[in-house]
């Protein structure tokens, strides 16, 4: 994905997680890179948890989280340290090409809350196959919205 469509991607997906009426939702960003998406939604006065494989890749994020509260941690999606029912909204834009998307899909649904939201590229569209999640809203991007049924 190129750097335009990326950023592109990752603003539809803040202005998505915006729309979400709770107070101060947990959410978890699989796959944060540098940080860019969780970075903006702390400065809007979310708490998030971002995940990727390279720890190189979160010492650049934790350097430009301009709030010092974004947790960052090195995890892999398919295998989540997190107790069961953790976050109210996750977020998942990257191509993880070498996770299974079956495995993934129930760590996502093991770790996300009942009427969670899931945020996903349509490259994920493995999601739309379980009986657990029910695909809400599609954009004019690649962008879907889930929600995890009760």
């Amino acid at each position: 994905m190129s750097k335009i469509s990326s950023h592109l991607h990752e603003t539809i997906l803040l202005e998505n997680i915006l729309r979400i009426k709770l107070e101060k939702p947990m959410i978890l960003e699989v796959g944060c890179g540098h940080g860019e998406l969780s970075n903006a939604l702390a400065l809007r006065g979310h708490q998030v948890l971002g995940i990727d494989c390279s720890a190189e890749h979160l010492k650049v994020a934790c350097a430009k989280d301009q709030t010092k509260s974004v947790i960052y941690q090195v995890a892999m999606a398919h295998e989540l340290p997190h107790p069961d029912h953790t976050f109210d909204v996750v977020t998942i834009l990257t191509g993880l090409k070498s996770i299974d998307p079956k495995v993934m899909l129930r760590e996502l649904e093991r770790v996300l809350k009942p009427g969670g939201l899931i945020l996903y590229d349509t490259r994920w569209s493995e999601l739309e196959k379980s009986s657990l999640i029910k695909v809400e809203t599609f954009s004019q991007t690649k962008l879907k919205v889930a929600r995890k049924i009760a």
